[in-house]
């Protein structure tokens, strides 16, 4: 078998019930390769778990013995609020992410969720992440043990205050509470619904826009109406510069 090259998960929304079994990991999102040659990266994706049947270890996404980087973004990962926090639900990584490759997280929103299993090696630039009613904290113990490690110096446990599509409300924390990745990885320039991010981007898979997005279908559009307007200009001039020689020509016989 092959290396693996270029994983990229992305622009996902995933919802309900990842399925029940009492032997073996199930998860919206399970990767488990040693072969990958390149980093993998997830993001832009919207998890949201309503119930949960899972008397085994599980999570939203699971990593386990990946053979390179993975990248953690944008992602917005909500678990349920009558569950509480737990290994069963909204598990980050629930089993050994061992070896020398690292998870790198950023500007994640993580609700109701039991963060990390007691092997995962967190990268060191993890940080600008919204951990809120998050328990677990793997070898860390406490999220104030996890920020002295040196990760999240920038982060935030607060309500994201999220509307039914998932997108921050008015006045939500998540708001420019994050950090420009798009030199990362340029399709993160824009969310999950294709509005541009800016230079100061909200935290989770979708940017708050007040007074509508700019999307990038809108910016295509008025790019081509744009064109179409010079195009039209042109084309009217042209049009009055080939009827002046007629003009003169037709004063001169009078």
């Amino acid at each position: 078998v092959g290396t693996l090259a270029n994983i990229q998960v992305y622009n996902n929304y995933i919802h309900g019930l990842w399925g029940q079994t009492t032997a073996h990991t199930t998860a919206y999102i399970f990767v488990e390769d040693t072969l990958a040659s390149t980093p993998i990266y997830i993001f832009n994706n919207v998890f949201v778990q309503n119930d949960d049947l899972e008397s085994f270890p599980t999570g939203m996404l699971v990593l386990r013995s990946v053979g390179n980087d993975a990248y953690v973004l944008n992602n917005t990962m909500l678990g349920s609020s009558v569950l509480g926090t737990g290994w069963g639900n909204n598990v980050l990584c629930p089993q050994d992410y061992g070896g020398t490759p690292n998870l790198f997280l950023k500007n994640n929103i993580f609700t109701y969720s039991a963060a990390f299993a007691t092997n995962c090696i967190i990268g060191t630039g993890s940080n600008y992440n919204d951990y809120y009613l998050a328990s677990d904290w793997g070898t860390y113990g406490t999220y104030a043990a996890y920020r002295t490690a040196g990760f999240d110096a920038d982060g935030i446990t607060s309500n994201p205050s999220l509307d039914g599509s998932y997108k921050p409300q008015a006045g939500s924390p998540v708001i420019a509470a994050g950090v420009d990745l798009s030199g990362t990885l340029a399709a993160l320039g824009f969310d999950k619904a294709g509005v541009v991010r800016g230079a100061t981007p909200d935290i989770g898979a979708y940017q708050y826009a007040a007074g509508g997005a700019v999307t990038v279908r809108l910016m295509a559009a008025i790019m081509i109406m744009l064109l179409l307007a010079v195009l039209l200009s042109q084309a009217v001039q042209k049009h009055a510069g080939s009827m002046e020689p007629e003009a003169a020509y037709v004063e001169r016989e009078r």
